[in-house]
């Protein structure tokens, strides 16, 4: 069984991964090999980087793009909700731990 304190890391560890969100999307085939179109949200300046091969820009991957796009909003949401349901859970397990102070 897990202690309150494995349960507090684990929860640290996962806020810890969730700084960065990452959205990629990959094209590959044997003409051309992988094309990638990848988009990094740093979660907490809010930096957006997104990188592109030429084809997701100029090329017969244009339509490919909107389709990223709303992953990354997908994605930005879902981050979103894990962080709230994230706070919650810390909340509860605080408000459990001054509740029921340790017995002596």
């Amino acid at each position: 069984m897990s202690t309150l304190a494995d349960i507090s890391q684990k929860i640290t560890d996962a806020i810890e991964q969730l700084l960065t969100l990452e959205v990629r999307t990959v094209i590959n085939d044997a003409e051309h090999g992988n094309r990638i179109l990848l988009t990094q949200i740093d979660l907490l300046t809010g930096d957006i980087e997104t990188r592109m091969h030429l084809d997701f820009v100029t090329g017969e991957l244009e339509e490919v793009r909107a389709f990223h796009a709303e992953q990354v909003l997908k994605g930005q949401t879902i981050i979103s909700e894990h962080i709230k349901t994230l706070a919650a859970l810390v909340d509860d397990l605080r408000g459990k731990r001054e509740s029921n102070p340790p017995l002596r």
